[in-house]
């Protein structure tokens, strides 16, 4: 991926941010780490499932198994 094709990627991806990520979700605040034991806040759980169904919470593995198939550099 060359230089043009990464401005359009990061734009891309901060436009998608600025729609999807939910404003309580943002800044210092509860992580969600994996475990069903823990209770999520409702923004934190909206957030991480529309970052599943991006395949952002495994980016680099292949959309196949939940991923994005992200290059590392992505």
């Amino acid at each position: 991926m060359d230089a043009v094709d990464f401005d359009e990627f990061r734009s891309d991806v901060r436009a998608w941010l600025q729609v999807n990520c939910p404003a309580r979700a943002r800044g210092p605040g509860q992580v969600a780490w994996g475990s069903r034991k823990i209770e999520l806040e409702p923004e934190v759980r909206l957030w991480l499932e529309r970052m599943s169904q991006q395949g952002w919470t495994v980016p680099t593995w292949p959309k196949e198994y939940g991923g994005a198939a992200l290059g590392r550099d992505q």
